[in-house]
């Protein structure tokens, strides 16, 4: 903001707690009068802001209330050749996300993961990130296993084993571990929320968000699916995120900026 104040030029890159507004979880900057003043003048006077998915301009446009003609769409980069399946998948479900307390929890769709595990007590659930205050607090049942926070390389034999892999999230822009497991070949199940939707549409199974039922449905389908569904979702993550073209990308807008 500073520097549309002094005459300089600024380039933004946005996460989803910029772009979201949701007053029933208390999460994203827009829930805060003031500090959605600052926001909506950054967007707006910006020289370019970058978004890692459409849905963000989308969503930026509609909270700042402009045309959003300083939005640039510049791809992700995913590391594919660290990033890859290994072996025969397991038949078990997958999920990685931070969650330290009640309000980060049920963001990340846990409660509700909780119950789909309940009903379905034929399958092995495995959720990484979660703090034990939070365990406890969800009482999971004896097919669901918690993990604490790894660091992030350590996920891959995680993600290379599960033949599902399950983002119940309520508000998501982008969700890396989502791609990263895609590039594992799991097969995905998604709400249909934010940049999760450009990754798993018709490849994986996308299900409305805070809906166990859908979930449960979804999650069953997915157990359904063949080993080539896996194979589609690391094809589409290579051809969508390749990290040259992040790298090539990117000089390109700030030289275009100009003086």
């Amino acid at each position: 903001m500073i520097a549309g104040w002094i005459g300089i030029k600024s380039v933004i890159a946005i996460g989803g707690v910029d772009i979201s507004k949701d007053e029933r979880l208390n999460y994203g900057i827009w829930t805060s009068g003031w500090k959605s003043k600052f926001v909506r003048y950054a967007f707006r006077h910006a020289s370019r802001l970058l978004v890692s998915d459409l849905s963000m301009k989308a969503a930026a446009m509609r909270l700042a209330e402009y045309s959003g003609a300083n939005i640039v769409y510049v791809p992700p980069a995913l590391d594919s050749e660290f990033w890859k399946p290994l072996g025969v998948k397991e038949e078990h479900i997958l999920t990685v996300a931070s969650a330290a307390n009640h309000q980060r929890m049920r963001l990340k769709g846990f409660d509700i993961l909780t119950e789909a595990a309940r009903r379905l007590p034929q399958f092995t659930f495995h959720v990484v990130g979660v703090d034990p205050t939070v365990t406890f607090e969800l009482q999971p049942p004896a097919n669901m296993t918690f993990y604490p926070a790894r660091p992030r390389k350590e996920l891959l034999p995680f993600y290379q084993s599960a033949k599902i892999y399950c983002q119940p999230s309520v508000h998501e822009a982008l969700c890396y571990t989502l791609r990263e497991a895609m590039l594992c070949e799991c097969i995905p199940v998604a709400s249909e929320v934010g940049g999760m939707t450009t990754a798993v549409s018709g490849i994986g199974v996308l299900v409305p968000p805070e809906n166990v039922d859908a979930l449960v449905g979804g999650l069953l389908r997915a157990m359904r699916m063949t080993h080539e569904a896996g194979e589609k979702g690391r094809a589409r993550m290579v051809a969508l995120y390749a990290k040259e073209k992040r790298e090539a990308e990117l000089p390109r807008l700030v030289e275009g900026l100009g003086s």
